[in-house]
């Protein structure tokens, strides 16, 4: 995961396993913040954090509490200028490097492209996804928070092959503020929609509580936390393959459009008969 940094002192942290932390905006190991960094600089990254692998009994969890995780600080929030794309390739770089098995960041760019640009091969990010994904990473990316309109996703959200997730309310409503495909050669985009409104994460600024906020942030690593639970199940699973196994198993596998894609995510119908619970 790359986030705009990360701190690990909540409760529901205790039992996290970090492989590896990189700060590419400092240019060291420490990805909470630190001299230097605009004050809640680790706020976003650290609530998304929580909804794969926080753990904090009956009172919170995550998606795929137990998974291991490689950090990657690569996004500043006091500005938004082009070359936090290149902190995000350096992190992307970096992460597939070290053998990672699944991306995912809730960071997009948009401001600096026109609409006809963002096809999947022109951002910076975008070039970089498409190769990170050619290389077998699953790549999960919030397709943004600039809706209703068409054509309205970030990058690298655009890219073929990198799953974009768009957000709704906990009756599968898309959000008004869910960016919309297509992208610019026509393909549909959000792929898949998750809860994205009044969807609790860990708060940054304190060991013990939580906060309800919205965005494509919070329903992508809903998303990338289901994967990770697929590829437990299915370790054969590529880019492709998980991607075709998401969509197919989502509410409207034979009707997507450019608000919800291929539809909700369903994560028991993607694991079939390797899951028999439940609850």
């Amino acid at each position: 995961m790359q986030d705009t940094g990360f701190v690990l002192k909540h409760q529901a942290f205790a039992g996290v396993q970090v492989i590896a932390a990189r700060d590419f905006v400092q240019g060291d190991d420490v990805v909470a913040d630190e001299a230097g960094d605009t004050p809640g600089q680790q706020h976003h990254g650290t609530g998304v954090l929580s909804l794969i692998v926080a753990d904090d009994g009956e009172v919170f969890s995550g998606v795929a509490p137990g998974v291991a995780v490689i950090l990657a600080k690569t996004e500043r929030i006091d500005v938004e200028e082009p070359y936090e794309e290149d902190y995000y390739v350096a992190g992307l770089e970096w992460i597939e490097g070290m053998g990672a098995d699944i991306f995912t960041a809730s960071l997009g760019y948009s401001d600096w492209y026109e609409p006809q640009q963002l096809d999947g091969k022109t951002a910076v990010v975008s070039q970089a996804a498409t190769v990170a994904v050619a290389n077998g990473l699953i790549m999960f990316a919030a397709i943004g928070n600039g809706g209703p309109d068409p054509k309205t996703l970030d990058a690298p959200a655009d890219v073929d092959g990198v799953i974009a997730v768009g957000a709704t309310d906990f009756d599968g409503v898309v959000t008004p503020f869910s960016s919309r495909g297509p992208t610019a050669d026509d393909r549909i985009k959000p792929d898949l929609v998750a809860p994205g409104q009044d969807v609790y994460m860990a708060r940054s600024d304190s060991l013990v509580a939580y906060e309800a906020s919205q965005g494509t942030s919070l329903s992508t690593p809903l998303v990338a936390g289901v994967a990770a639970l697929l590829l437990e199940a299915y370790p054969e699973l590529d880019p492709p393959g998980m991607l075709a196994l998401l969509r197919a198993t989502a509410t409207q596998p034979d009707a997507p459009d450019n608000d919800l894609g291929w539809g909700f995510v369903d994560g028991l119908a993607a694991a079939g008969l390797r899951c028999t619970c439940v609850d």
